[in-house]
Order: C-alpha cells, then structure tokens, then sequence
C-alpha cells in the first residue's frame, strides 16, 4: 500500500523508519494509526503486507515478517543506599545491611548483547561506631572505563567516550551518566541512587535486585538461590576491593536490627526526623504524594538512633529526602532552619535551595541555559564566579581542557603513562604546555590513590624513642642526651623538585639530671609551624594557636591526625611525622630524599658510617659533638649532653633488668612480642631499655614506655601483639568513656569527620578507643550529641569560645548541634588580641601584684605599703565595677590569726587562712593544711577544675591557686601570700590591695567609695563579718609593737636583715628591678617581734628571693649551711633551682602543667618522685584523675567509712567528708625500780640486765603509720641483783632523743644537748618537763616519760594494736604470748627475751649482763613475810585502814606488793625502795584520776625540793617556766604531785630561777642566759643568749685552723685537731710541748705554760712550779704546783697529801 520498494518508503501519512541499519536488503516500514506494520521490499523480496491485532507487533522472523505479542513498557527503575546503609532495591524491597566490604550493587547480568554491560560497586566504611556503616567509595564500570569517586574528590565535568560518558556535579551530588539510560548519582558522603533504564527489566542483580517488578524474589544470590536474611544476601555479593586485605566485615559490631533509645519520642517529633511527615507547614508535605515518606522516616530514626543523637545524622537524612522529592520534580520549603541544619558553602558562593542542577563551570560556562534537569539543593557560585574543579573561581581564572579532562589552572599532571612527559595548565592562558621530564632518583612511576605520580620506591623512618636513643634513616644507633632545641631532620639541598621542611626537637629531664626526653617536636613546612608538645596532650599548636585535632592545612597539602596514642602529621610529599605527646618521635622520609637531608636523623644515604658526620664537618665524631653541632636553639638552663659525667649502669645491675619481669618481656620467644621478632629485631629495643630502666633504677613507667616502644614498631610493621598490659602493669590510663584496646583503629572517627582522617593508615595501634556511643571531640570522648562545630575548617568542641579570622572583632561560641553563634566584640581597656600560650584572644597587657607578708605588711597593687594587724577575715582584692566588661568575678580573702611566735602581748598578727571564691568555687589555703578546701572538701594537691578553669598546685614552697584569666594567689602557709591580678583588671578591683589604677594616693578606699587616711578604718572597712568569730581590728597607741635601737641595729647587720640590702650580697642583682628597703624594713619589724627566731627572719628573706623570682631574677645561693638552710622533708634535697616536673608521679603533669621556671625549693632524691607535695617511693604514687589526686588506697565514696579499711582497734568518723581513723584506746607499758616491767597487754615480769634493749618498736605491716623505736638502757646502783632504768632513747621522725638519769632539764637530740623545752619537725615531736619528768610527745599519739631517775612509762594509741615487738610485747590484747624474740619465735625465759631484744650499739667501755652473775644476793621466806607486814609493804594490799584501798578497783596494787617486797628484800629492807613502790602506785592512780593524799607523811617519805621550790601534792603539770613565763599554757593530763618553783621563781632548763632571768628561745629550743651555741652544723654562725636585748643574737665565726667542729656529750664547739703535753718529772727533767728534753735543776718559782697570746677566743690561764731539793743539792723536784684560771687557783702541794688548796680572786666589776 503505497510502497515504493527503495531504500525508504513513501508513507503516505505516517511514518518512515528505517528497520535495521544494516542489512541486505535496506528494508524500511511504515507505520500509521490504522495500520501496524507494513514492508516496503526491494531487491528479490516480494512484496506481501501482515496486518497485526492491536496488541501485537509485527516483527522479522528471518526474511519474513510475523506479529508478535507488544513487550511491556517498562517504567525507568531507580535503586538506593543511604544513611546507614539502608537499601531499596529497583523493586522496592527495603532492608539494612551494615557490610564494610565491596559489594555489587548493581549489574547488568542478562544475555542480551544488544544492551551495554555496566557494574556499580560500593564500599562501605564504618564511621563513629562500629555499628554504623556508609558508603565510601563508589566504582562504576563500563564502555571500558573504570570511574571511581571517592569520598571527597572532585575533578569535574569530564566527558568520555565521544560523548557517550558524562561525569559531572550538580548540586551536592556527582553524576555519571551513560547514553543508554544508566544515571548514577553519590553525594561523597552517604546516599547513593542508581538509575536504569525500562529495557534492562528482569537484566540486573546485586544489591538492588533483579528489577522484575517482583520485590519478593529480590534476596537472589549470584548462584541463582534465594536467602532468607540481609547478611548472607549481602555478603554474597561481595568482591575484593581497591584496598587488598582490608579488614572489613558483613555484619556490624554489636547488634543492629533495631536501635533503641530512650530520647526516641524526641527524635521522633516534628524537630526532627518528624519533619519528613509533617502535614501541617511541613517543608516536604507536597511530596509525600509523589514519594513515601514513611521510609525515609524510619530511615532517619534509625541513623539519628545509631549516631546518638548526633545532628549531623538528621540532616543527611532530610537531604536524602530532599533529594529524591526534587529529583521526582516537586519542590520542598526550606527545611534547614527548622531544623537546624546550617548549609556550608565553598569560598565565593551561596546556598540556594532550589538552585539549577547544571552549573556553570569552565568547561561549560553555559550549561545551566541549556538545563532540563529538575532544580537542586546546591551551593552556586557568586557572581563573577565560575566552577573551576570543585571551587568557584573568577571566569579569567579558568584552567584548561584536555583530552576530555578539565585541568585547574596551575596544575601539573603526567600526560602518558610512563610518567615521561609532564604538563601543566598555565594560569591565564587556558593553554596546556608540556615538556618532556622523568622521575627522579628513588622513584618510579605508578598510580596511586587516583593520581599518577612519581611515587617513592622505599621509605625510611628515623626515631628518638625514651632517653633519647636516636635511630637514623640509615639504621645508625647512638644515645645523645642534650636538652636544648635540635634539628632533628631538614632539607639540605638545592634541588627544585623536593619540598623544603625542618624537623626539630626539644628535650627535656626526668627525674634524673642524668638523661632526658623528647619533650617537643617542631614541624615546619609551607610556612606552616606545627607544635607537638608534652605540655598540651592531645592538641597541637598550628603557627602558635592550639588547634583540637583532627584537622587539614593548606588545602590539604597538610593533615594532622591522632592514631593511637600519637599525633601524626602528614604532607602530600610523603613526610610523616608522629610523636606521642611523651616520649617517642618517629620520621619516614620517601627515598627521592636520599641524600638530601641532615640533622640527628643523618644523611640518608644508604650508608650509617657516615651518619654522625656533625654540621660543617667532614668525618663522624661522638655522640655528644655530634649532637650539639644541630643545635639550632638555646632554653634558659638547657644543657650539651648530661650534667656531670655521663651515667652508666653496673652489670650486676643490668642482669637483674633483662629478666622476664622487666626487659625481658621484649626478647621472650614465648611473651607477647613473639609473632614480632621477625619483623622488628628486638634486639635493639631490648638494649635502650635495659639502659633506660637501670638509669631509672627499675622504675616502672619507664619500663612501661620502653614496651609501649617496641608495640609500636611492630604494629607499624603490621606485627601482631598480644596484650601485655594489665591492670596491675602497665596500665594505660584512658580519659574519661574510654577504654585500652591492644588493637585500636589508628584512624578513629572523630565529631569533625566519621569517617577516617586524611592521610591516615589503617592499622592496629595500642590506645585508647571511645566507648560505644562516644566518639572523639578534640581529644575527648564525647556522646554523638554533643559534637561540635567546625567554622573555617577548624573544629571546636562544645562550648569552646574562639575569636576567627586572627581578629577579636567577634567572639564566636560553638553551641550545640554544631551552631556557631558569634556576636560583635572588642578588646577592653589594658587588652591585646594576640596569640598566647596557644590561644587566641584578648590577652590583659601588664598585670597587678599585690603582697601580704609576715605581721601583715600590706603593698597594694599600685604599690602603697602599710601595716595592719588585724586578726579578723578581710577582703584582700576583689572584682568590682565588671559591668559591661568581659572580666570574671572573684574574690580574695584572708584571716588573719594572732602571732604565736611573738613573745609580748602586742598585737601582731600573721596570715592563717587565705580564701579565693571564683567560677562558683570556694578555696581554701589554710596555715599547715597541706591541701586545698575545695567547697568545703579536702583534697590534695594538685588540683584541676573544670577543665582548666582553676588549678592548684605546689611551687617550691609556695601553694598557688590560678585561673586560666590570669589572677594567681600564692600562699606559703605560714607567712606571705600574693595576688596578681592581670592588666585588664585595672580600676575593676577593690579590698586592702587597692583599686589597681596606677596611682597610690587613693588606695584607702572602702567600700562605700570614700577614702580614708585612718589605716585602721580603711582595714576596718574591707572586714568580712563572720558570725561567733571574736577579733580585734588593727593595734592603736602602746598595744602596737616597736622596736628599740638596739635590737634594730642587731638585726640590719648582714646576717640578718641586712642580707637583703648589702650592696655585694647575694640579692644584689635583684637590686634595679625590685627595691628592696620596702622588704628589709619589713624583715626587721618582724624579727623584732618575734625575738629574733631565725625562722622568721628567714620567711622575710625568703619572701623578697621568691619576689624577686616573680619578677623574673632568679637569686642565687642566698641560704647557706649557717644561714637558713632549708630543711627539706624525707627523701628530697635543697635546690636553687628546682624543675617542678623533672621527677613526678606519672600523670601528675596531666593536671598542671609545669612552671617554664624553676624556683628554689626540695628537689626529690634519686629514686623518688614527687606526688603534688612530696616525694615517694615510685610505688607510693597516687593516682590522678578528674582532674583531683589521690594517696594510694583513697576511696572515693559517698560513705568514706565503708571503704575507710579502718585497723582492728580503730572506729572511723567523717570529717571534711574523708573517712578518719581514730584510735579507740591507749595502751601503757612502763619499767620502774629495779625494772619490775608492765607491757601493753598487762603481762608484768622482772628483768635485771644492765645493756641497752629496744623496750618497745614498730614491726609488722604498717600501712601509714609513723614507725618509732624506743631503746633503754639500766645500771645497776649499789648491788648488782638490781637494775634500774639509766637512760632512753626515743628514735621517731629521723630525730633520735636521748634522756639520760640526773640531767634534769635537758635532753640529747641526734647527739646534741638541749634545754627543754624543745619543738621538732613544727610540732610533730615536743618534748617538755611535766613536773619532774620529761615528757616525749608525738602528734600521732605516742607518748614516752622518764622522771630522770628510775620510771618510764610508755602510752601507745591502739592503731598500733599487733604491730609493736620489744619488751613491752606486742600489743594485740593477750598476755600469754609475750616472750618473743625480733624472728617472731617464742622463748623460754625473760632472760633469753631480754637478750634477744639487746640494740647492736652497746658501750664498749661499760660492759653489761643480762643477769646477775655473781654473789647474787637471796630473799629467804623470813624475810619476805616480814616485808610483807603493815610496817612495810602490806599498806599496799591491804583491804581496811589503808589510803591506798580507794584505788584498789582501779589499779590492782598486787603486782606493785609483789615488786615491793622484791625491792626491799634485795636490798636488806632500803627505805627507799619502799617510797618507790608507794610511788609508782599512787601515779598509776593518778592517771586513773585516784589522788591519794598524806601518804608521803604517814610513811615517811619526803619528797626532796631544790632551791627556790616547795613540795605540793596537787600541782598543776604545766607550770610557768621559761622562755615564755607569762604564757598561758594549754594543759593537759592529771594534776600531779612535784617540786613547784617558790612565788617569783619559774623552771629555767629544770632549774629555778628569778622570773626575770629567763634565757632565750630561737627555733623551737631554749638557751639559757649568757649560753653561747653554734646555729649551723658547720659552725658558721655563733649565737648567744643575750639576756639585755632578751633574745639569741648571732654573728658569723669559725673554727680556727688548728680546730674542728665536733659534737662532744652533746654539745657542739669548735675543738683543738690535736693535743700536746709538757712534763716535768724526776729531778726536773723536762720535755716540751714540742718534745724537746731538757734538764733544768732552779729552785725557785717558774712559769711552766700560761696563755702569752693576744688571740680572742683563747681562754688565758697559767700553770707554775717551785722545786725543792730532796737529800742532795744537785738535784730538785717539784714540790708545788699552781694553776690559774677563771680567777681561781688551784694549789697543790706535798705537804698537804690528798687535798688542795683553793683561793678564788673577789671580783668586784
């Protein structure tokens, strides 16, 4: 019908297609409505027409044409994943598959070849937890292209194949898109959609399914078989990836299916992913129509769920939805505010919600005209801006195309494939210019993560790992100890192609002047400086400013991340750098810089002989030369090498630390390292840590730091290590929700990006991993919600205040949900915006320094100076005037307290309590309280609070609160105490410091304003009232102290006061920057007023050298040992200049961060750490955390007694909200008479030896008690059957105190004799007179008295309960058990017990026995009962008529009958023996509060007095005696009987004396009037006792040549080296002192010696002769002779044998 047969038709009215494009026979059709089908022929076909039914079609079968039934039109299918992999298959199954591998998602699988063959795989990846999983990488291959779009790159458009492939952006989205209907769209970040045409119906598989319009058949695996479940569907399309070996999983970690929560109604509402259903205003209600909302929905409830809350999960699910509303063409509201969901957009352009999905970029400047996509959600750029790559540049900043490809203008790229001709887009000109170029040395050419490039053939790493043990490139060892600044790898040459870099390092000690640490690492590069320091753990410090990590510099040229326990910084050119905050720094170079570097790393040459070739020189050289040649930067204090001679280890010593229990661990073939050796020689490690740990004397972090060493090598060596640390060893402390893993991802996610860090190698690294639901912010595990913001590619944790762009213009706050909210802002007055210590910001210029010193003397802030003494609380400085400011409130207070070091009743007083109330906080430093109150608890030092906010700690001496705005309170706890305020506080502040305004005359202002010139009123008016406290504002008129003349000129000498001011002195150099008359008048007010005690004159010096410090001039020995030596508590030594950290508990520095400077102050022995306030043992360090310290075994509970492990014999109360143990009785042992002995469990026994024996000492686990010893040691008097006690020797704080029988008044101290009364230690030992007795008192209870003559008595708390031994027991409550011997071991007899307890100090010169040896005497039954009789001992016992029975119930007298009669029958009935058993027994009653009264009368046993005293029975302990007569004592214990000094007479050292002859006390000791004493122990400085000036003065002196300072009996002098005598025997013949002989035969009166010289000190004296003849003129001898002395003269003559004779001169002046 209407055929022509050619090679077209002629269709009338219809159309004309060609069918078939090559055939024989060119055949065409026409097609109209009416008619279906109609052939044209040509050639030899005849013509025939088929007419087909409407729903067929007429098809070629071969040469002849059939109709066949119409095929179903298919509907384009679409298929996606997004979120946490949540899929829909082309069908519209959905399920969840949370797989981490490479999967199919979608290929074509049928058999037809006429449609193109493609393939879509995805990878997925973890990100935050291992719970949740998202697309990463998506592949998609076909036409024989394989495009890969990572997460993140760009590169776009690109057009392939003639046209036939395009790749390109649109909106947020990459889309590759085929000419046969293929569309595949990735957001690079979660969702995924992959669209098909109709015709490959029931052609595809994979994830997506099989597109058969069936969803139910979707789980098809690739063998044809159906599965039932998401995971064995999944699993079974998987493929191998890009990366080989890739850990990855099918399944997630710890259950997926569902998640529930309990914040899921709130995630349900309409803020959240409600808005995807919400009808009523509902951004997206138009589209619900069109697609379902419902997945969506539960799509975003599942991530938002699984993310915690994170809001970042919300928005990429409200994207996906947007996405697929505006992809089906239905435009939605704005839906980003509602939900908070801020879109970021590149530099130069703008968020448009509905924007055109063609951009225009340069290789189309046109395209969005030519669009006929639906709108897009996008960031277009702005006007006068094009797409260039993926950022918006101006349009004459274009780059060029080539070869399909759009190159950004400036960038290079190798056009062939054997990286042999490198080209390069010129800026400009839109021109590519190529030239012909090869790698270089150490290079080949390869493709690499997308890009051709030369890369490096090898790598090589060097390191400095522990005390410093440095590895070269080139595998050379050596050990280099500097502490300066060294360049530890650079670029050396001039080679174009290399990038230009330094590595330095800064070093520093530990605990030991002799080694030292990496403390720093200094990387610069791209005019970058990035610090990694051991002071800000977990951050660095990008060009000064601390940056949280992760973070990308210089677009990505730069990356630093944090693996494990390292921070690792990255560069595009192949340097990795990675430094763990502490101890070990690792560098890996790329082999295209062989031979191009130096520094401590070497030369990287190939060849480690000539690695320590120093700078500048030609031939290797030792370590340390090698070393100090890279210096490139000096630090105050920092030394070459070691201090001294470098150490080594002895061998015994290093035998003992290459055991399995240390570094043995590392070469154990069996241990833990084991799979390791193979890779990683353990060898060397093994060696650098036995040498670290024996230096370290075998501390453990130091081992611990060697192992975690070796771990790391071998995990970067892919090695496996099995775990080694356990809670016991080793443990690696981890913040807050998280925990250790031996294996931890070394690319965890962070808040700034789920998914892993640039640049980062996924390996195992040993660290610390976030719990579930926590994920890093900064350096911290955070919960996902509380993520927080990332402004111009920096991230900043919730709540972190920031000031952009370099400028405080505005003050920007990251919020929650990662909002940035900033607000306009300017510097105040007194600010600076700069960079310091790391942050940006205001920084206050200049600051405030405001002092309270001694017997308060005030200087204000703008330095006025005053006194003011009073002893109430007073506002030292507090914030006023902040509106409208910037600035935090706080206050400062102090209470003052009465000075109990002044003798006079004056009112004098000194600082007892310092207050600091800042952030909500209340602190207090109290006098003596070796911690901090923190609202109202105890803790010790130091103290971290809120991050920072405030921090407490020890420096030297001092405590100091700070605060991270600047104002630092310093205490001492006795004396001084200092506020600095910083600069922009001036005129904001008030209180007795003044308004800080720069001018003196108005600083008495008070409260209301006013000013005042009253001292007192001004004081007056800054008083806190506290209520029931009584106190006394300031001094007036008599009640103030003065000073007079001549006690002032004493102390402006030199060796006092005078120190401070002496034009040559040791302060001298502190002169020009801190005036120091303000501090010596200071200093001679307060010395005067305490009587010249050394100890304040040495807080008032110490007060001007710790001032001086502050002001930035260290002074050099200004104490020296005659003048204030420090006395530094146990373990620990006096420096000049102490390092605060250089040896502290591990994690201590974690709280504070260590002063830059170092002060005087104790530094800790070798072997001890310092723990916030003193040094331990390293097994005794605490634990800190939170911020807070803790002794070992603390508890902190919120019942403190539950977990108080009280001892047996202890009850426990809370104080200060800390358990406190108290002691629930006293145990008393005591020896009298002929020692009859008591123990503590009431065992009584004799005992007659007369050595020395260790009566009672600590044994056993004492778990915090003070240890004590207490020896005595017995003579026998006047019959050896009796002993009696002679002498006790109290050892107890390293202070041993010897009271010897008949030295009433005095004891020995550590050999020395004193006066008593007698402090130690600030009152942890006292010893006084109680009476007659001495008394021994410690502050934890233990008591010892001995009355000089014959009983001491022992009262021990019951803390000690089972931890005593000695003879008096052991103290565990039974009696039977008490013969034992030091072993432990019960023995026969009390005199085998006695023998065991002998001290190995016995005198040689006296020998002892255990027992009587000879002529003992007896008692036979006769004699006893007549001892036992009324006359005598029987009043004892007896049970009528006797004035002991009241005390019968208390004391049972029997023991004291039985020892009576002992006493009185072995010494043939000596009346004394009986008043001593009387005695004993009524002081035992006493101390029961038993007085019995007129025995001493009715049995006649007076009680001898000395001069000046009378005998009372009832006397008061404590009675007045010197220094301090007047003062009224605190006294405890029962009223005793005793001599009491006549009215008008007090105890001066035992002695009565006039009242007003007292001596003098000068450190805690009394000298009596005219008592000359050397201070020092060197005997530099000599004192007396000047009983005019009523004080001790001292002067400097020394021992002359012929003399040295010795102690001898207790005393200490300056004594003759050597003596010399003359003698003059027979008939004279004489020898000289210097042995010369002589004959010499005068009969008259000679000078023998006397004293001719004029030397002072030398005691004149004269010694003369007369001789006589004897039977013969020719010989004579001596028959007088006198000596004179001290204006006495002794004569002694033959004729008056056995006397002499003894005149004294009167001496009237």
């Amino acid at each position: 019908k209407g055929c022509n047969c050619k090679k077209t038709c002629n269709c009338k009215g219809a159309s004309c297609r060609l069918y078939g494009e090559v055939n024989a026979f060119n055949i065409s059709y026409c097609t109209d409505a009416s008619i279906n089908f109609i052939l044209c022929c040509s050639g030899s076909l005849s013509s025939s027409s088929v007419t087909c039914s409407p729903n067929e079609v007429c098809e070629m079968k071969g040469d002849y044409a059939n109709c066949v039934p119409k095929p179903v039109e298919h509907k384009p299918g679409t298929c996606w994943a997004m979120g946490d992999p949540h899929y829909r298959t082309f069908d519209g199954r959905r399920y969840n598959f949370m797989g981490t591998c490479t999967y199919v998602i979608a290929k074509n699988c049928g058999k037809d070849d006429n449609l193109p063959a493609f393939e879509v795989l995805a990878q997925n990846e973890n990100r935050g937890s291992l719970r949740v999983s998202y697309v990463a990488l998506v592949t998609v291959k076909v036409y024989g292209f394989t495009i890969t779009v990572a997460r993140s790159e760009t590169g776009l458009p690109i057009t392939l194949n003639n046209d036939k492939l395009h790749v390109f952006q649109s909106g947020r989205a990459v889309i590759i898109e085929t000419d046969f209907g293929l569309a595949v769209s990735y957001d690079w970040e979660h969702y995924l959609v992959v669209t098909v045409y109709g015709k490959y119906a029931g052609k595809t598989c994979g994830l997506c399914g099989n597109f058969n319009g069936n969803p139910s058949d979707d789980f098809t695996t690739p063998s044809g078989t159906q599965v039932g479940g998401a995971v064995a569907f999944g699993s079974s399309w998987k493929v191998p990836g890009l990366v080989k070996d890739d850990a990855c999983r099918d399944d997630c970690v710890g259950g997926c299916e569902r998640c529930e929560n309990s914040m899921m109604k709130k995630w349900e509402g309409d803020m959240f992913c409600g808005l995807i259903t919400r009808i009523v205003n509902g951004p997206f209600s138009k589209c619900h129509a069109v697609i379902d909302p419902q997945a969506y929905l539960e799509n975003c409830k599942y991530d938002v769920c699984m993310g915690g809350g994170l809001r970042h999960f919300l928005c990429k699910a409200l994207e996906a939805y947007t996405e697929a509303c505006q992809a089906a063409g239905i435009q939605v509201q704005d839906w980003r505010k509602i939900a908070r969901c801020p879109a970021k957009c590149p530099a130069n352009s703008h968020y448009e919600l509905c924007g055109n999905a063609c951009p225009a970029t340069c290789s189309d400047p046109n395209a969005p005209s030519k669009c006929k996509r639906h709108c897009v959600e996008t960031c277009t750029c702005n006007a006068g801006f094009i797409l260039s790559g993926n950022k918006c540049v101006p349009a004459t900043q274009c780059g060029c195309t080539y070869e399909g490809r759009y190159i950004p203008a400036g960038e290079e790229f190798w056009a062939d494939q054997n990286c042999g001709r490198r080209c390069k887009c010129v800026a400009g000109s839109r021109r590519v210019e190529c030239k012909d170029k090869g790698c270089g040395m150490g290079q080949r050419c390869q493709v690499v993560d997308g890009i051709r490039q030369c890369h490096a053939v090898s790598h090589s790493t060097c390191q400095a790992t522990g005390d410093p043990h440095y590895k070269t490139f080139d595998k050379k060892r050596f050990n280099f100890q500097g502490t300066c600044v060294y360049q530890l790898v650079a670029l050396c040459s001039k080679n174009p192609d290399l990038v230009p870099f330094e590595v330095l390092v800064q070093n520093d000690h530990r605990g030991s002047k002799v080694v030292s640490y990496t403390k720093l690492v200094e990387i610069k590069v791209y005019s970058l400086s990035i610090v990694i320091t051991k002071t800000h753990k977990g951050l660095i410090m990008v060009n000064g400013e601390l940056v949280n990590l992760p973070i990308t510099l210089d677009e990505g040229k730069v990356s630093v991340h944090k693996s494990g326990r390292y921070a690792v910084v990255t560069t595009d050119f192949g340097l990795r750098v990675s430094f763990n905050w502490a101890s070990a720094v690792f560098v890996t170079l790329p082999s295209n810089y062989m031979g191009a570097v130096c520094g401590l790393c070497g030369n990287y040459n190939g060849k480690a002989q000539d690695d320590l070739t120093p700078k500048n020189g030609d031939k290797p050289v030792s370590p340390a030369n090698f070393g100090a040649s890279w210096r490139v930067a000096e630090i105050p204090g920092c030394v070459e090498g070691c201090k001294g001679v470098c150490p080594d280890c002895d061998i015994t010593q290093k035998v003992k630390y290459e055991k399995g229990d240390f570094c043995g661990i590392i070469s154990d073939p069996k241990g833990p390292f084991r799979d390791c050796h193979a890779k990683v020689d353990p060898a060397d490690y093994f060696e650098d840590c036995v040498y670290d740990v024996c230096l370290y004397k075998g501390r453990k972090d130091v081992l611990c730091d060697n192992l975690g060493s070796y771990t790391s090598a071998c995990q970067a060596a892919g090695a496996k290590v099995y775990s080694w640390r356990t809670s016991q060893f080793c443990a690696m402390k981890c913040l807050a929700h998280s925990h250790y893993e031996i294996c931890a991802t070394a690319c965890p996610a962070s808040c700034q990006s789920l998914a892993p860090p640039k640049g980062c190698q996924n390996h195992c690294e040993e660290g610390c991993s976030c719990d579930e639901g926590y994920i890093l912010s900064g350096d911290k595990c955070v919960p996902f919600s509380e993520c927080g913001c990332v402004q111009n590619d920096r991230y900043y944790r919730i709540g972190q205040i920031f000031y952009p762009n370099g400028k405080c213009e505005e003050e920007c706050k990251c919020a929650q949900d990662g909002e940035v909210e900033c607000k306009k802002f300017t510097c105040g007055p007194n600010e600076k915006c700069k960079i310091e210590n790391g942050i940006q910001k205001c920084h206050p210029v200049g600051k405030g320094v405001c002092h309270a010193s001694g017997d308060p003397h005030y200087q204000s802030f703008d330095g006025r100076r005053f006194d003011f003494q009073g002893t109430c609380t007073y506002t030292l400085s507090e914030s006023c005037g902040l509106e409208g400011t910037h600035l935090v409130a706080f206050s400062v207070q102090v209470e003052n307290e009465k000075w109990d070091r002044v003798t006079s009743n004056k009112v004098v007083s000194v600082t007892k309590l310092v207050a600091v109330k800042v952030y909500g906080y209340t602190l207090f430093m109290r006098e003596d309280m070796f911690g901090v109150l923190v609202n109202g608890v105890f803790n010790y030092v130091p103290v971290n609070l809120n991050d920072g906010e405030v921090l407490v700690y020890q420096e030297g001496s001092h405590y100091v609160i700070e605060t991270n705005f600047g104002l630092r309170v310093t205490y001492d706890l006795v004396y001084h105490v200092t506020v600095t305020v910083p600069g922009n506080y001036r005129g904001k502040v008030c209180g007795l410091c003044g308004n800080f305004n720069g001018d003196q005359k108005d600083d008495f202002q008070m409260p209301n304003r006013q000013l005042t010139n009253n001292v007192n009123a001004f004081g007056k008016s800054w008083k806190v009232t506290i209520p029931n406290v009584e106190c006394e504002n300031g001094c007036e008129g008599n009640n103030c102290p003065k000073c007079d003349p001549a006690r002032k000129a004493v102390f402006s000498k030199s060796t006092y006061c005078g120190i401070v001011t002496a034009p040559k002195g040791p302060f001298a150099a502190c002169h020009s920057k801190l005036d120091p008359q303000p501090y010596f008048d200071d200093c001679v007010f307060d010395v005067c007023a305490s009587n010249g005690d050394g100890k304040v004159l040495c807080n008032s010096v110490a007060a001007y050298a710790f001032n001086c410090h502050m002001a930035g001039v260290d002074v050099k020995k200004w104490r020296t040992a005659s003048f204030c030596p420090m006395k530094c508590p146990a373990n620990s030594h006096y420096e000049v200049c102490v390092e605060a950290c250089s040896a502290s508990c591990p994690g201590l520095t974690e709280i504070v961060e260590c002063p830059a400077s170092c002060t005087e102050g104790c530094e800790c022995d070798a072997g001890f750490l310092f723990n916030g306030e003193m040094c331990v043992k390293e097994t005794e360090c605490g634990c800190y955390d939170n911020g807070r310290s803790y002794k070992v075994k603390f508890s902190t509970s919120v019942y403190p007694c539950k977990d108080a492990n009280c001892r047996v014999k202890e009850s426990c109360r809370v104080e200060k909200g800390e358990a406190v143990c108290d002691p629930t009785y006293t145990g008393v042992c005591w020896a009298w008479g002929d020692p009859h002995y008591h123990t503590f469990d009431g065992y009584n026994y004799n005992f007659q030896g007369t050595c020395k024996y260790v009566i009672s000492k600590t044994c056993g686990k004492l778990d915090g008690l003070v240890p004590f010893s207490i020896a005595e040691r017995n003579d026998n008097r006047g019959n050896t059957a009796v002993s009696y006690v002679r002498e006790v020797a109290v050892s107890v704080y390293g202070y041993t105190i010897t009271i010897q029988k008949n030295q009433v008044g005095r004891v020995t101290v550590d050999g020395e004799l004193l006066n008593l009364p007698v402090q130690l230690s600030d009152g942890e030992v006292s010893v006084f007179l109680r009476g007659n007795t001495a008394v021994v008192e410690t502050n934890f209870g233990l008591v010892v008295s001995y009355d000089y003559n014959w009983y001491l008595v022992i009262r021990l708390p019951s803390s000690y309960y089972g931890l005593v031994c000695g003879m008096c027991g052991n103290f565990n409550g039974n009696s039977r058990d008490e013969l034992q011997n030091p072993a432990g071991k019960t023995v026969s007899s009390v005199i085998e017990w006695g023998k065991s307890w002998q001290t190995p100090d016995q005198n040689k010169d006296h020998p002892c026995w255990d027992t009587c040896e000879k002529n003992c005497p007896t008692c036979d039954d006769n004699t006893r009962k007549l001892y036992e009789t009324e006359a005598y001992c029987g009043p004892l016992t007896a049970k009528v008529n006797s004035v002991f029975q009241k005390c019968h119930e208390k004391v049972d007298p029997q023991a004291f009958m039985d020892n009576c009669v002992y006493d009185m029958c072995f010494n043939k009935g000596d009346k004394k023996m009986l008043c001593q058993a009387l005695d004993s027994y009524s002081k035992e009653c006493r101390q029961e509060g038993i007085i019995i009264k007129g025995w001493r009368e009715k049995f006649g046993c007076p009680m001898n007095c000395q001069r000046h005293s009378h005998y009372e029975d009832c006397a008061s302990p404590c009675q007045p005696s010197c220094p301090f007569p007047e003062r009224k004592q605190a006294c405890k214990g029962a009223r005793v009987e005793t001599c009491v000094c006549d009215k008008g007479y007090v105890l001066s050292a035992g002695v009565c004396v006039p009242a007003k002859s007292c001596g003098c006390s000068y450190q805690g000791r009394y000298y009596k009037p005219g008592e000359h004493f050397w201070a020092d122990e060197a005997c530099g400085r000599l004192c007396a006792c000047d009983s005019t000036l009523g004080m001790v003065t001292c002067r400097e002196a020394s021992c002359s040549a012929k003399e040295k300072c010795t102690v001898v009996d207790g005393v200490r002098a300056c004594r003759p080296v050597a003596h010399a005598t003359c003698t003059a025997s027979g008939d004279p013949h004489y020898r000289t002192f210097d042995g010369r002989k002589y004959d010499f035969q005068g009969t008259c009166v000679y000078q023998l010696v006397g004293l001719c010289s004029q030397q002072p000190g030398l005691v004149p004296f004269k010694v003369t002769v007369q001789n006589d003849h004897r039977g013969s003129k020719a010989v004579s001898y001596t028959r007088t002779v006198k000596f004179s002395i001290y204006g006495i003269t002794l004569t002694i003559s033959r004729e008056y044998p056995h006397k002499v004779l003894v005149s004294v001169e009167r001496s009237f002046h």
